[in-house]
């Protein structure tokens, strides 16, 4: 079998991608990428409203370095069991396809994940925190919404595995840990604590 195998973590903005893969990577002792840190401008369609009446196709939001730093990873971390992405399109994206291996869905309600991006903004410093929510909360029902639900829709049916669980990340970690070693690497690891993360 060949290592280290690339585990996406997929889901709507505010389920709980990044602060899962955070947890696991350090679990696992492994690299791990983050969508938001590859995107550039023009990476998202100019129009969002119109790519998505037009069919909402994922591969058209382009994250280029992301791949090109999964396939470094995949050589220079050759000992790894696992990379973890955070990659909300899961093996839609055309791009990503050839490098994603399995793919987790963590399937919550767009209203909690919505109310988690809330709270975020909330407790930010950023002093532009609370004006760029009051802008993402009007797109949020102007066509967000459609858009989160529709690709999440796209991922559930090419997933490996759905999580709809609304426990702690240490729940959803030990979770995803025990599917894991059943279904993919028999890494023996022990469950994560809260201490520990």
């Amino acid at each position: 079998m060949s290592k280290p195998k690339v585990i996406a973590i997929s889901g709507s903005s505010g389920c709980g991608k990044t602060t899962l893969v955070n947890c696991l990577a350090k679990q696992y002792q492994c690299p791990s990428f983050h969508f938001d840190d590859y995107i550039l401008e023009g990476s998202y369609p100019k129009d969002m409203q119109l790519w998505f009446s037009e069919g909402a196709d994922v591969s058209l939001i382009k994250t280029p370095d992301l791949f090109k730093e999964i396939i470094n990873a995949k050589s220079t971390h050759s000992h790894a069991d696992y990379i973890f992405v955070e990659e909300p399109f899961g093996r839609q994206r055309e791009l990503m396809k050839a490098v994603v291996d399995y793919v987790i869905l963590l399937d919550l309600p767009l209203e909690q994940s919505f109310t988690r991006v809330s709270h975020r903004v909330k407790e930010s410093s950023n002093p532009n925190a609370l004006q760029n929510f009051s802008n993402y909360e009007a797109n949020y029902k102007k066509y967000f919404k459609a858009i989160y639900a529709e690709t999440v829709a796209q991922v559930r049916r090419n997933c490996d595995l759905i999580i709809k669980s609304q426990g702690s990340v240490v729940d959803v970690a030990n979770e995803v840990r025990r599917w894991l070693q059943k279904n993919v690497v028999p890494t023996p690891i022990k469950a994560a604590s809260e201490k520990e993360l």
